[in-house]
């Protein structure tokens, strides 16, 4: 593990190259923010970590939630102290690091386009069976046919 660079508005490509080096993950956007609007709602950030064998340590909130399954492939805190202590935990143990990165990817792999866009045709099919399933015209009076 190497040093700790923080760096704001930083380029597509420098990211990109980020994620590719490094071995931790932290997200903490909305961490001792009362108002929702200020918690990231889904966390696309943490999914592209995770498709780079980044070990997630993400605040337990807003989409964050649905994405990180703590313990398993990432963690998720509440406090400081809590993310200070998870970090230090992963990086004590490279074993540990890198099964939960693999993990981390293998999760990842459930946000994808085709899984979304695989989800998203499942909905629409069964949203369409709803309304449309039955017949929208009244079927014709036998009578009047004749």
């Amino acid at each position: 593990h190497g040093n700790i660079e923080y760096k704001a508005n930083a380029a597509v490509s420098e990211i990109k190259d980020y994620y590719r080096r490094a071995s931790i993950f932290w997200h903490a956007c909305g961490l001792n923010e009362d108002r929702p609007e200020r918690v990231e709602h889904f966390g696309m950030t943490t999914v592209e970590a995770m498709q780079n064998c980044c070990v997630p340590i993400v605040i337990d909130g807003g989409g964050q939630r649905e994405i990180v399954e703590h313990g398993d492939s990432g963690f998720r805190f509440a406090t400081l102290d809590e993310l200070m202590a998870l970090s230090l935990a992963v990086m004590g143990d490279r074993y540990q690091c890198r099964r939960m990165a693999e993990r981390a990817f293998r999760r990842s792999r459930l946000f994808s386009q085709p899984v979304f866009r695989e989800h998203l045709e499942r909905l629409l099919a069964e949203a369409e069976l709803q309304l449309l399933g039955h017949d929208m015209l009244p079927k014709p009076d036998a009578r009047a046919v004749a």
